[in-house]
């Protein structure tokens, strides 16, 4: 209920208190509320866009930041668990200043990302420059900020002569934003599953290892055994032969 409070007190400008004494009063008798099913039906569907908002946020920042960290290596505002794996694994021997902001990064990013389209997913009319830019301006600006992106793309030189880009419309650059969405996610579900892939294939090579050890130890044991059962055989049959061996009669031993 805390979360709650604070993300409808800080979108409606409301108190945090007054939001919390309606929010029970609310649930504690919503049913005497005339049409309180279609209410509650509204609420499930605001629900679920901000579930699905929260989706494309996460996929937009998993894209962009993954950009900037093949180029410059571990980010400041991630884990320091993530950033010792990213700086091995990119080679990078010195870290970015801690105030450094995505922000900052994001002009010089968008000309280096690189996307993977689906077959026929990619675009003859936008190149993957503008793509990349519009990615990275989501990423700056919110999903819903195409009017912003709109005043980016007419602001950005490297679009004064790209006419047809600058002069898109809102709802042009908002179908093309849901479009590159879809790309970026189909993008991610299939780096998940090879990573999946990947984990279960190694978890295979671990058991297989385990086991051809387990069966090369037994082996060394049975050989071990066998070789100490002969070895006990070759010391008692002396003994054996001589508790079993007729005596010698002593008249033909002097003769």
């Amino acid at each position: 209920m805390d979360n709650v409070a604070k993300d409808v007190a800080h979108e409606c400008a409301k108190d945090e208190a007054d939001v919390k004494r309606y929010f029970v009063a609310f649930w504690t008798g919503y049913k005497r509320i005339a049409d309180w099913k279609k209410i509650l039906e509204r609420i499930e569907r605001g629900e679920k866009k901000i579930i699905r908002m929260k989706q494309i946020r996460e996929a937009i920042r998993e894209k962009v930041d993954d950009c900037l960290r093949n180029l410059h290596g571990p980010l400041p505002w991630e884990n320091d668990d993530q950033n010792a794996i990213d700086q091995s694994n990119a080679g990078v021997s010195q870290k970015l200043p801690q105030d450094t902001k995505a922000n900052d990064l994001l002009d010089n990013a968008w000309q280096r990302m690189k996307i993977n389209y689906a077959p026929g997913a990619k675009s003859r009319i936008y190149t993957e420059e503008e793509d990349a830019f519009l990615i990275c301006m989501m990423y700056r600006h919110g999903y819903a900020g195409a009017a912003r992106i709109r005043m980016e793309i007419r602001r950005a030189w490297q679009f004064r002569f790209d006419w047809y880009f600058k002069s898109r419309s809102v709802q042009e650059i908002q179908k093309r934003c849901d479009s590159l969405i879809k790309v970026i996610e189909r993008e991610q579900e299939e780096i998940r599953r090879k990573e999946h892939e990947e984990d279960q294939r190694l978890v295979i090579e671990g058991r297989r290892k385990k086991q051809e050890a387990a069966l090369e130890n037994a082996k060394k044991n049975r050989g071990n055994m066998t070789l100490g059962g002969s070895q006990m055989n070759a010391m008692a049959n002396p003994q054996i032969n001589a508790l079993t061996r007729p005596a010698a009669n002593p008249l033909v031993l002097n003769q």
